[in-house]
């Protein structure tokens, strides 16, 4: 007996139909959640960040080698030997004082996105519990944005090059002062986004424990 076309139709789609479940399972086992990916995110840009501020400031050592060996150049304009010696001396600060300070930015903005990490994986054990955790990933994702741009500041700031040179010797305080301002200025704005990092990452913690009823009072060094 020929079995009609929309009977055969009707078991085909019953069949599609009770699959289509385990289908969807097995996708979302395979596939990572939403706090996954940008979990992933985060760890993947924090260590290509940490790798190209490594390179940058391998590159900018090998510079200054370059630059110290063609000192008697740069300061050539400077008879004074005393003077010459004092120029020097500034010049190493000014080197030390943007290598120390973009090392510290860099391993506060290593640790501000190991603590985002937690808290995204602290907001989805939460959500898993059918809790509301919508604001943690709002202030989550400003933290991650604000991370990003601080990591990007400190890199361009890790490659500046502070370079003492004397044309005329009478003008020697004013161009040394007129370095060390500048660099104090640049070390001010690219601490200025690091602290706006840490303030988005204060907000999602807080949000987080407001939800899962831990002290709000997270203490992050600057």
């Amino acid at each position: 007996m020929k079995i009609p076309r929309n009977i055969i139709f009707a078991i085909i789609l019953c069949l599609i139909i009770g699959a289509s479940p385990v289908w969807a399972r097995e996708d979302s086992e395979n596939k990572p959640s939403r706090f996954g990916q940008r979990r992933e995110a985060i760890q993947q840009r924090t260590a290509e960040n940490r790798q190209a501020f490594k390179e940058r400031r391998e590159e900018w050592q090998k510079n200054v080698k370059t630059r110290r060996a063609q000192a008697k150049e740069r300061y050539a304009a400077v008879r004074d030997e005393r003077k010459k010696t004092l120029v020097e001396r500034v010049q190493n600060a000014l080197d030390a004082i943007n290598d120390r300070r973009t090392a510290h930015f860099i391993n506060v903005l290593d640790r501000l996105s190991s603590i985002l990490d937690k808290i995204l994986s602290r907001a989805e054990a939460l959500g898993a519990e059918e809790k509301d955790v919508s604001v943690v990933e709002s202030h989550a994702q400003s933290a991650q944005s604000a991370i990003e741009l601080a990591q990007t500041a400190v890199r361009t700031q890790a490659a500046k090059d502070y370079t003492v040179v004397i044309s005329d010797e009478a003008k020697t305080k004013e161009i040394v002062s007129t370095l060390f301002k500048q660099l104090q200025e640049d070390i001010r704005v690219v601490g200025g986004l690091v602290r706006t990092a840490r303030g988005e990452v204060v907000k999602a913690y807080q949000a987080l424990a407001e939800i899962a009823g831990a002290p709000k009072e997270l203490k992050i060094s600057e």
